[in-house]
């Protein structure tokens, strides 16, 4: 008989205790204790201890480690401070995988969702309702799967554990443990008959649940940040529930200016040329839904790409949402067209000769003087005008230059021209 019965007596069975019995005593404590029936959280240790206990004692490999050895040898997978070799590279596989010598249940796997909300709700703070679907344990048998507690007999493939154990040869004396889910039980650890399986779940022991969530999302909340429902996912018996994680998402909002940067928000705003040069003043709606008039400084000159700053006027700060982040506005210039300058119906002047001035006349009246272009009258030169290209920036460099048709020239220049080109 074992010497050491520490973990039988916190399950209260006896050491000789058949399989089913420990079964059994565990079962019935485990719906005594388990936190979803106390959920002041009195016998939360209590419970750990006993789903230990049972993680030992209904594995038939480690209990017979216990008996022999105790607790150090179920971490060990043999005797205290040796161990079998034949094990070796079993025992450092449980280390990795988070295996021998763990305390308490077995942690379930979260579930996580994705949220998607706009920057104006990112910006102003949202309480919103989910509805999500989990697994919890079958209220009619309390997770056992059977009509009546006991009817579940245990695996004899895989002796309870839900794994088979399968060992390859990795070469002389070298043995490798793997582990794969018991084809006999499907990874359950028991078989259950089909006229003993409980009728609501079908031996499942779990079953559909729709649960409501709340979620809250605080003001200055930033792109990627959780909200979390802890042990709100599945539920399996001896295992703790995972926690259900909501993962926050910006969703696209094409009626916002704004985008975000931190805790700053950024601005583009379009320019008319006479605003660049004479001040402008315009308005914003924040995304609060204040009214920001936003105006330059007295003599402030704006050139294409510059950048002004609103202090305070940015995001929400998380820890304190009363303090801000800044507000940048980049600036595009948009120039007028080559019409609205000419066209002498726009705004226009007569001067002392009874002279009818355009606009553009008047423009180079007022702005800088215009460098002028000194020639020599004894050198040769060409007047050349510079025409727009209407193909794009993109399209520089990728046609020849001395492509031209054959019958503007003839070959004896295009040849010429093509050996100046790489010399």
């Amino acid at each position: 008989m074992s010497q050491h019965t520490e973990l039988y007596d916190v399950i209260g069975v006896s050491p000789k205790s058949t399989p089913t019995e420990i079964k059994k005593a565990y079962l019935k404590l485990a719906k005594q204790y388990h936190p979803d029936k106390n959920p002041d959280g009195r016998f939360a240790d209590k419970f750990k201890d006993i789903s230990a206990a049972y993680e030992i004692l209904g594995n038939a490999e480690k209990r017979g480690l216990y008996d022999q050895y105790g607790e150090e040898g179920v971490t060990a997978g043999g005797p205290p401070g040796g161990g079998g070799g034949a094990d070796l590279f079993g025992n450092i596989f449980d280390v990795l995988n988070g295996g021998g010598g763990r305390r308490g249940p077995r942690r379930g796997e979260d579930m996580v969702y994705k949220l998607g909300i706009t920057l104006k709700e990112f910006y102003n703070g949202k309480t919103t309702k989910l509805r999500a679907t989990r697994n919890i344990l079958c209220p009619k048998c309390e997770g056992s799967g059977a009509k009546r507690p006991g009817m579940e007999t245990i695996c004899r493939t895989c002796s309870g554990r839900g794994v088979r154990v399968i060992l390859r040869q990795l070469g002389p004396g070298m043995m490798q443990r793997m582990e794969a889910q018991c084809n006999e039980c499907n990874g359950r650890g028991e078989i259950i008959c089909d006229k003993d399986k409980c009728p609501k779940c079908r031996g499942k022991k779990v079953i559909a649940e729709e649960v409501n969530l709340e979620v809250n999302i605080d003001k200055g909340m930033k792109v990627g940040q959780k909200v979390t429902f802890p042990g709100k996912a599945n539920q399996e018996p001896g295992v703790k529930p995972g926690d259900i994680v909501i993962i926050l998402q910006e969703k696209p909002d094409t009626s916002c200016p704004f985008h975000r940067k931190g805790d700053d928000l950024i601005l583009q705003h379009n320019l008319t040329l006479s605003e660049a040069l004479t001040g402008f003043r315009f308005e914003v709606t924040q995304l609060d839904g204040r009214i920001l008039i936003i105006e330059s400084e007295p003599g402030d000159i704006v050139k294409p790409g510059d950048i002004r700053v609103i202090e305070g006027e940015g995001f929400p700060k998380l820890k304190n949402p009363y303090l801000k982040g800044n507000l940048y506005i980049k600036f595009k210039l948009v120039f007028p067209d080559a019409e609205d300058l000419s066209a002498v119906k726009k705004v226009s002047s007569i001067n002392q000769d009874g002279e009818v001035r355009s606009v553009c006349d008047q423009l180079i009246d007022l702005l800088p003087p215009k460098p002028d272009v000194i020639v020599d009258e004894d050198e040769e030169y060409e007047e050349c005008v510079a025409k727009p290209f209407r193909d794009g920036i993109d399209e520089i460099g990728r046609q020849d230059p001395y492509a031209r048709d054959a019958t503007e020239e003839d070959d004896e220049e295009q040849e010429g021209r093509a050996g100046c080109v790489h010399q």
